[in-house]
């Protein structure tokens, strides 16, 4: 049986479980979809939020967007936006630490 993914199941069920605050099953399936779909952006970024705020794993955080860079693109614009990113992790990880 062949079947297509769907990726809005796949951000649902992330979502859900983010709501019940179960993060290990939430990343795994942000795992999943930047597998599956690709590399995807929305979910890369969505888990480097969950991980940034809800976590505040930070490190994980600028790990996860900078190992999936790729899904931003290759232009001076994205590479930008890119680092705009990560550079608002580590502010608010040194706003957090003083």
């Amino acid at each position: 049986v062949n079947y297509k993914p769907v990726k809005k199941w796949f951000f649902k069920y992330a979502r859900g479980y983010r709501t019940h605050k179960q993060y290990e099953r939430a990343s795994q399936m942000y795992l999943n979809i930047l597998g599956v779909f690709n590399h995807d952006k929305e979910g890369g970024f969505e888990w480097a939020k969950m991980e940034l705020y809800e976590r505040t794993n930070f490190e994980r955080a600028e790990d996860i967007v900078r190992r999936h860079r790729m899904t931003i693109g290759s232009g001076f614009n994205s590479l930008r936006g890119m680092m705009r990113r990560i550079g608002g992790c580590w502010m608010c990880w040194w706003l957090r630490i003083r």
